[in-house]
């Protein structure tokens, strides 16, 4: 059609294996494009149509063709979960690092569209785990925003960097915070990101909860990161570090807004053996509203 779409463009999509053979049998073309630089692999990948894609790569068809911005089969496999095809075009030597326009790979679409089980796939067979697009956001940086959190552990339990920072020096947690994503954010306290770590603002991930109006989060922030490093030194001291980012004169949270944020009187924590302790939060939160007091002018 004026789209250049050719019927085994349709039989691939849709699967139709015995149809595709026989198109292919009377000559066509295996690589055939359409305008947008689609091939029959690019569809039958996307479509999770396994025999079809096999038909296909059995018959020569290029395992790594890249379509327009640059999507080659893998990554649109990887992206829409289907486990089966991905390892199919990864044993016919599918490119596991192939760059979109953007600079992502198979893995950041996994992680992006919360495909854990291709993810895990993906980094089985040898994905870099914190690759860069062209904003230097890794696939934990993507998933997390997105709210991902099985996708999340399973990039932490594989290693990837908790701390790593973007081209504006936020970190997943900065961008977590960013879109109030509560739990993964939580998360990220607990497997050790900073509340620290300022990005090319000057804004921790403490600070930016509260800027974005995400009040509750910013005070749980606060007390999950307390409760570990307290743990962590053996000590009950808590920090005033965290309020000062709370309080410093960028559009942040008053007095009133913390203390109606704080609830209820306990939040959860995991102990290091993953069983539930309880943390007192009431100290802490009183501790944050005294130290606040005394910063008024």
């Amino acid at each position: 059609d004026k789209l250049g779409i050719l019927p085994h463009h349709f039989s691939s999509q849709e699967g139709h294996v015995k149809v595709t053979v026989t198109l292919l049998d009377h000559g066509a073309p295996v690589n055939a494009r359409t305008h947008c630089q689609i091939t029959p692999l690019h569809l039958a990948a996307e479509n999770g149509h396994y025999e079809a894609a096999s038909v296909l790569l059995d018959r020569g068809a290029n395992v790594n063709a890249s379509g327009e911005d640059k999507y080659t089969p893998l990554h649109l496999s990887s992206r829409e979960g289907h486990e089966k095809v991905t390892l199919l075009l990864l044993n016919r030597g599918a490119c596991i690092e192939a760059k979109l326009y953007n600079q992502r790979t198979p893995l950041h679409l996994a992680a992006q569209n919360g495909q854990e089980t291709t993810a895990r796939l993906l980094m089985d067979r040898g994905a870099s785990i914190d690759a860069r697009d062209n904003q230097g956001r890794t696939p934990l940086h993507i998933t997390l925003f997105l709210g991902h959190k099985n996708v999340a552990l399973t990039l932490l339990d594989r290693g990837a960097q908790v701390d790593a920072r973007d081209d504006k020096q936020q970190t997943p947690l900065h961008l977590a915070v960013h879109f109030g994503r509560q739990e993964v954010a939580l998360l990220l306290i607990d497997c050790g990101a900073s509340v620290e770590a300022l990005d090319y603002l000057k804004t921790t991930p403490v600070q930016l909860a509260s800027d974005k109006g995400h009040k509750k989060l910013a005070v749980l922030l606060a007390e999950r990161a307390s409760a570990r490093d307290a743990k962590r030194s053996g000590s009950t001291q808590r920090s005033p570090q965290t309020v000062d980012k709370l309080h410093d004169g960028n559009g942040s949270a008053d007095v009133k807004e913390i203390q109606k944020a704080a609830q209820p009187p306990t939040t959860q924590q995991w102990n290091q053996d993953g069983a539930f302790v309880q943390v007192d939060c009431d100290a802490t939160v009183k501790y944050l509203l005294d130290y606040m007091k005394k910063r008024k002018p």
